[in-house]
């Protein structure tokens, strides 16, 4: 019996462990995650933030008992690999504990990034990826009188967090480094056009050569 390890469990993990059990029925699948949550599909954050799914919606392919029964799973969430042994085959976790693998799959995703400006590790700073992220985002807007609110990365899901906070009457700044938004899924004519109705909409837009050289959130407003 082959003993397969899947270190992380977003959506390249789950679709790894489906794979590997249609291909062999009894096989072990360790699943190690730092995360405590079932695989969620990081565009439909805004949704929930916005009313529109529900906790359970941001999780697609179903709970963690609902994936480890139908792929017979074992779930080790929570816990972080400290290090990978090679010549060993294992993986040590955090707490020093180490599990035995055959074949070993890293596909641990991608985290949002936070640019090199100054304010960005204050408390009042947060990323809008995973369902926790969600979870504050939308705490935030419901609980706290908020004046402003920068908007760093003019994406799809930054769009949705602009929309967001125009719908709570929130000042925002979107901010980008690339020259318009979209500026790898659309052209620039359809950009600008875009870009014309949110300043209609009393949004700022904050690209190059103007760029947020520090976030000044004790301020609350960007600086150029």
């Amino acid at each position: 019996m082959v003993h397969y390890a899947i270190v992380g469990f977003g959506n390249a993990g789950y679709h790894a462990a489906r794979a590997i059990r249609a291909r062999d029925p009894q096989g072990e699948i360790h699943i190690l995650s730092d995360q405590t949550f079932p695989p969620a599909n990081p565009m439909l954050t805004t949704y929930y933030v916005k009313g529109a799914l529900d906790w359970p919606g941001l999780f697609p392919y179903g709970s963690l008992e609902e994936l480890s029964r139908s792929m017979k799973l074992h779930l080790h969430m929570g816990r972080r690999v400290r290090r990978v042994h090679p010549v060993q085959r294992e993986l040590e976790l955090a707490g020093g504990e180490r599990i035995e693998y055959g074949q070993c799959l890293i596909c641990t995703g991608a985290s949002a990034f936070l640019p090199p400006a100054e304010g960005m590790d204050l408390a009042n700073v947060c990323c809008v990826r995973a369902p926790q992220d969600a979870r504050r985002l939308k705490n935030a807007l419901e609980t706290q009188r908020l004046r402003s609110i920068l908007v760093v990365g003019a994406s799809m899901v930054g769009i949705k967090v602009v929309e967001l906070a125009d719908q709570y009457g929130i000042a925002c700044t979107l901010a980008d480094g690339a020259p318009h938004l979209f500026a790898l899924a659309a052209f620039q004519d359809t950009a600008e056009r875009i870009e014309r109705y949110l300043k209609s909409r009393g949004i700022s837009l904050a690209f190059p050569p103007c760029w947020i050289k520090s976030s000044n959130l004790q301020r609350r407003r960007p600086v150029c």
